[in-house]
């Protein structure tokens, strides 16, 4: 008689990513119509559903009773909005990268947690840095940036397998994730110092978002171990 163990039995299962598809076809579909309207509908949305810190401090200094009002929602709502392709490719890369397995290994709602409440308050700190600004700070850089600081925080030696150019050769290697994401981490860093609100890119969400993400995914290890020791990583 033979018997076959499944050393699967009692792990549990990889979440399908489902939600960071999504994410990523929202934003990219919205940079798509905002791409074929007319540059005064386009300014339009913009002011509409981008984050504009005068419009929000006055809100909030008129009382909590206005704080479910649209200004009030723009926190998240600029989470979805990109004017520049480039702009946009950029964060849906890193959202791809790390984002997908955040939700497989630990679920959707630490992504939602990520990339909305962290995104919307790393947003909402700048906001109260830069209150007299009329600029629209639009961009999922700080949800985006949260959900990297989780990510590390969560999988601090894992290891990304990416494709480097090497003259006339492409060389696959595995690299750490600390190390991808340290030399991120330095560059926002530097871009803050230097530039800290450049045409809308509030550089100082990133690093906002990152360490927001960083210190919710160490208070979260103690209560994901046992699932994060189920997989291999």
């Amino acid at each position: 008689m033979s018997v076959v163990l499944n050393l699967d039995e009692g792990r549990p299962r990889p979440n399908w990513p489902w939600l960071s598809l999504v994410l990523v076809l929202i934003n990219t579909l919205v940079t798509a119509y905002l791409s074929f309207i007319g540059e005064l509908d386009q300014t339009r949305v913009v002011h509409l559903w981008g984050l504009v810190p005068t419009s929000l401090v006055q809100v909030l200094d008129a009382g909590w009773q206005y704080w479910l009002s649209l200004d009030v929602l723009t926190l998240f709502s600029t989470l979805l909005l990109h004017i520049s392709w480039l702009h946009l490719l950029g964060n849906m890369a890193y959202l791809w990268v790390f984002g997908m397995p955040l939700e497989r290994y630990v679920g959707r709602w630490i992504l939602l947690l990520a990339f909305f409440v962290l995104g919307g308050l790393s947003n909402l700190i700048l906001v109260l840095e830069t209150q007299q600004s009329t600029t629209p700070i639009i961009g999922a850089s700080a949800g985006v940036s949260a959900v990297i600081g989780c990510y590390l925080g969560l999988f601090p030696h894992k290891r990304l397998g990416l494709y480097i150019p090497l003259g006339f050769y492409v060389q696959f290697a595995q690299v750490p994730a600390l190390l991808v994401i340290g030399s991120w981490f330095l560059l926002q860093l530097i871009y803050t110092l230097y530039s800290p609100v450049n045409g809308g890119v509030a550089w100082q969400v990133h690093v906002t978002g990152f360490l927001s993400g960083f210190i919710i995914a160490l208070v979260l290890r103690s209560v994901l171990r046992e699932r994060l020791q189920s997989f291999r990583y």
